[in-house]
């Protein structure tokens, strides 16, 4: 198809940060990280909290020059990882990174530690002496704020140096493993070697045997290899649970709240308003099931494609697309998203030994970001380029931060993405030519929706109850099963069947076992998004300026404070409401559509 044969070309050029890895700056960088960190600990060790404001806003700097090197070697490495898993001198890279990394995040463990003894008094005593250390005011108090978590400065270290090989060990044998899978699969009368992203990519497949083959081959792989798999999500959780219990959190979900400097009950209240709505995800694919005209739905045909919806888009043809939506939303986006084509910034072919999915990597401010994507040509394809082009959108509005409030809190993280995604789906939606293509790209949006919000947010519950058992004892490969079973069940009810394989799919979430608890932030990313997507349509000529404003805020401040930019409270249960409410409207408008009269050939 013409979407592989363009896509193929586009791939990124990575000078702008090495050669390769026998580049001369990357050699001298690796070897010259641990250097670097031993001077700055003996230059401020002991004296921290004796400085003066202006001296420790030289500290801070001093420590970022000694961090924006390493953050861009490791960003290198692992974006040579992602496009190549099988290489073995890459995988010997990526491990010595990790190695490199804990280096040198125990000789700068002292900092925070050190800054965590301030009190609050004498915290803003010192943030008031010196206008130069304004820019790191919140890192600051963050810093005081959590300190109650930390442990002594050998027990940080020790645990650093143990999870080399525990935890940081069982995610790489996870993630090589699963990397390596090859699937043999008879489709369109042709037999194909497919990895699991190319595999899963079947269940929009218009045949139902492709989509319930493909499900079951991948499945499968991952139940013949339960033994390994298992044990490194059981060793990964129990080390998060206790690693939880150990610093004092009052829950395992805690420590990401800390993280995303969220409050609990806004928290608890996302994962409700979300749960209630299950039915809507119930409706829709009751409503899809008359849509295909099939008796029973099953888990495999939850992305099957619509019937005269299965258009293919050149790589070229999404990129015109992505950038005239942005274009005609706002110039500055625009500018933002062609940079990464004209810098060769976009990976785009899928490839044999290739990560599945697609992402976002950005480092420093010194360089702009980098987008990996699996280009087939779908229309969910489009968006999501649109997707990851937000998310280099939003890392380019926050370069003129601190390099450790650049990267957004994660929360906020999907802003910019979510936003650029349905700037570019209404496009789409509007250039349909057909009710039936209008029915294909709503049912690819809700899909995508349900898929962001509803599945992430019942992911976050199965991770809620899978760490709270974990806290009481052994829980078997079975008892994961059957609790995921359930969880499947309160979200899709009576709307689809559950083929058997299906009990396995919580040992294919790689964010189960990378960052515990990482789910809720798509969620509740989305969800903002749908909240400020309507205020931006009823109020075009002034939500620009803050939500720039809100872009370029990165992590500088809480999540609460950096959306009242925009006037939002994320406490308030009618905002969150609102935008379930948007979801709803889009499913009522595809029933309008399932109940119009259909069109002529």
């Amino acid at each position: 198809m013409a979407s592989h044969v363009d896509a193929q070309a586009v791939q990124w050029d990575l000078t702008d940060l090495f050669d390769g890895f026998d580049d001369p700056k990357f050699t001298e960088l690796v070897q010259s990280a641990p250097k670097l960190a031993v001077d700055f600990s003996r230059k401020y060790r002991g004296q921290l909290c004796e400085l003066s404001g202006d001296s420790l806003a030289a500290a801070f700097q001093e420590l970022e020059a000694c961090l924006i090197p390493l953050y861009e070697a490791s960003q290198f490495v692992h974006l040579q990882f992602s496009i190549d898993t099988a290489s073995t001198t890459i995988q010997h890279w990526v491990q010595t990174m990790d190695e490199l990394e804990t280096i040198v995040q125990n000789h700068l463990l002292f900092f925070n530690l050190e800054l965590g003894t301030l009190t609050d008094t004498q915290c803003e005593a010192v943030l008031a002496e010196s206008s130069a250390l304004t820019r790191y005011a919140y890192t600051i108090r963050r810093i005081v704020k959590h300190a109650r978590y930390y442990l002594t400065e050998p027990e940080e270290k020790v645990i650093n140096l143990k999870t080399i090989n525990g935890s940081q060990a069982f995610e790489s044998l996870y993630n090589e493993l699963t990397a390596s899978f090859q699937f043999s699969i008879t489709v369109d009368g042709e037999e194909k070697t497919m990895n699991g992203a190319q595999l899963r990519a079947l269940r929009q497949h218009a045949d139902p045997v492709v989509r319930k083959t493909a499900m079951r081959l991948f499945f499968e792989r991952y139940e013949s290899h339960a033994i390994p798999l298992s044990k490194s999500f059981l060793a990964i959780i129990k080390d998060s649970v206790q690693s939880c219990q150990l610093r004092g959190y009052e829950s395992p979900i805690d420590v990401m709240n800390q993280r995303n400097d969220l409050p609990k009950n806004v928290v608890d209240q996302l994962h409700a308003v979300t749960q209630s709505s299950n039915t809507l995800v119930q409706r829709y694919y009751q409503l899809k099931k008359t849509i295909l005209g099939l008796d029973t739905l099953t888990l495999s045909d939850i992305y099957a494609p619509m019937p005269a919806g299965d258009r293919v888009y050149s790589f070229n043809e999404a990129k015109t697309i992505v950038l005239d939506a942005l274009n005609d939303f706002d110039s500055d986006f625009y500018a933002k998203a062609y940079t990464m084509f004209e810098e060769n910034r976009i990976h785009a072919p899928v490839l044999p030994s290739k990560q599945g999915g697609a992402y976002c990597s950005s480092s420093t401010h010194r360089v702009n970001p980098y987008v990996m994507l699996n280009f087939l040509g779908r229309s969910r394809d489009v968006s999501t380029m649109a997707h990851e082009l937000g998310h280099a959108i939003h890392a380019m509005y926050t370069q003129d931060l601190p390099l450790i409030q650049q990267h957004a809190i994660l929360p906020l993280c999907e802003t910019a993405s979510v936003f650029c995604e349905m700037i570019v789906s209404e496009r789409l939606y509007a250039q349909a030519n057909t009710d039936a293509e209008r029915r294909s790209l709503l049912t690819d949006k809700l899909e995508d929706l349900f898929a962001t919000s509803h599945r992430q947010n019942m992911f976050s519950q199965f991770e809620q109850v899978v760490h709270g058992q974990l806290a009481n004892g052994p829980v078997s490969v079975d008892t994961l099963c059957d609790l995921y079973v359930q969880q499947l069940h309160e979200l899709f009810g009576e709307s689809v069947s559950y083929p058997e394989g299906y009990r396995w799919e919580w040992l294919t979430i790689p964010h189960f076992i990378s960052v515990p608890f990482y789910v809720y932030a798509y969620n509740f990313g989305n969800l903002l998004v749908l909240g400020l997507y309507q205020r931006y349509r009823e109020h075009p000529s002034s939500f620009m300026k803050p939500f720039k404003q809100l872009l370029a805020m990165g992590k500088s401040q809480d999540p609460m404070t950096i959306c009242q930019t925009v006037g939002v409270d994320l406490q308030d249960p009618e905002f969150w409401t609102s935008s379930v409410a948007y979801i709803e409207g889009l499913l009522n408008q595809l029933d309008a559509l399932v109940d119009a009269p259909s069109e002529s050939a």
